[in-house]
């Protein structure tokens, strides 16, 4: 489940589907997203309640393997990710917002917040876009959050066989292509604001037009490998 690549939309599917489909995907809002879902210790739990012989590791290694299981990866483009992970961690107006601000926010201010900078921020945010890439490119990747983590690091996709790689640009489609493939394509579809669109790359470009040569340099640098096995 990867943060800040529409995999919350996934979770939704997920969550209409212990239902049998009987709740809509765009029932579950807020907390209900990520809560209600059965989560592997959760599921694992079950089955050794209900007397199957079996471990966390023994599961694991067959969910992956077994072909009954469908494994799938589902990735977004690295630097929008970056862009979805600061306007939402840093927006003042989130419920969340003073625990961002206390891990990165305070620091981020004083290390890499920069005048010219400020002047294009929106009020709703503590720090402006251009620090928080400033600070990603300066940091060690073994110290990323979650929320930006490469996919290398997160999904280990070099240990992991994936049957199949969703883009979120092109979520539209791969989410059809997907519940039809599983056959559960009548009873429950993929929500949420992501569409298959060329122009997404462009407006990527465009949110970057203020970023310094060096720092997407730097970015790329640090999430290289996504962008070679991902394309």
């Amino acid at each position: 489940s990867v943060p800040k690549a529409a995999t919350s939309n996934w979770q939704r599917v997920f969550n209409s589907l212990l239902s049998n489909g009987t709740k809509s995907p765009e029932e579950y809002t807020g907390y209900k997203v990520h809560k209600i879902a059965n989560r592997f210790p959760k599921v694992v739990d079950n089955l050794l309640q209900n007397g199957v012989e079996t471990s966390y590791a023994d599961e694991l290694e067959k969910r992956l393997n077994d072909p009954e299981f469908t494994v799938f990866i589902n990735v977004r483009h690295p630097f929008t990710r970056l862009i979805s992970a600061w306007r939402d961690k840093f927006d003042s107006n989130k419920s969340s917002f003073s625990y961002w601000q206390r891990k990165f926010g305070f620091y981020i201010e004083k290390r890499f917040e920069k005048e010219e900078y400020i002047k294009n921020k929106p009020e709703s945010h503590f720090i402006s876009k251009e620090a928080f890439l400033d600070y990603v490119a300066d940091v060690p990747v073994k110290y990323f959050d979650h929320h930006w983590k490469t996919f290398q690091h997160f999904c280990k996709p070099c240990l992991i066989k994936y049957d199949l790689i969703s883009h979120a640009e092109t979520s539209n489609d791969d989410g059809q292509f997907i519940l039809k493939a599983a056959k559960v394509d009548k009873i429950v579809h993929l929500p949420g604001i992501y569409a298959s669109s060329p122009t997404l790359k462009s407006k990527t470009v465009e949110m970057f037009a203020n970023v310094s040569k060096s720092t997407v340099e730097r970015l790329y640098e640090k999430y290289r490998a996504d962008f070679d096995m991902f394309g």
